[in-house]
């Protein structure tokens, strides 16, 4: 089956061709051990691009990439390692309504989908 891109300018085609072929899909397919059927750009990122992502099944989740360049030329480098220790941390230390972080490393994070209404 071949998964289908929606909502995607140029930039986010090539990044969604990553995700969903490249090794960011093989991540995901292999921590949640489901197949990928739909990946959908939302808008809004300025370090990362995110993205919902569903299964075969139906199961969404969240995934954060970081931006193309938005590593070149910074010191240190900009990974996504200290936001999902932020995450942890409200989770711990709040009552923050927080996505669950299903999976973390320095170029990749995936979270629970939490669906609103886009009100406050």
């Amino acid at each position: 089956m071949t998964p289908t891109l929606l909502g995607l300018g140029d930039i986010g085609k090539i990044l969604a061709i990553e995700l969903m072929q490249g090794r960011y899909r093989k991540i995901v397919e292999n921590h949640f051990d489901r197949l990928v059927n739909r990946v959908d750009f939302l808008p809004g990122g300025s370090v990362g691009e995110v993205w919902r992502v569903t299964f075969t099944d139906s199961f969404q989740v969240i995934a954060k990439t970081l931006s193309e360049g938005s590593t070149s030329g910074v010191n240190p480098p900009i990974s996504l390692e200290k936001e999902a220790r932020m995450l942890d941390f409200l989770t711990t230390n709040s009552r923050l309504p927080l996505p669950k972080l299903y999976y973390s490393d320095a170029d990749l994070l995936v979270m629970a989908n939490m669906p609103h209404d886009g009100q406050f």
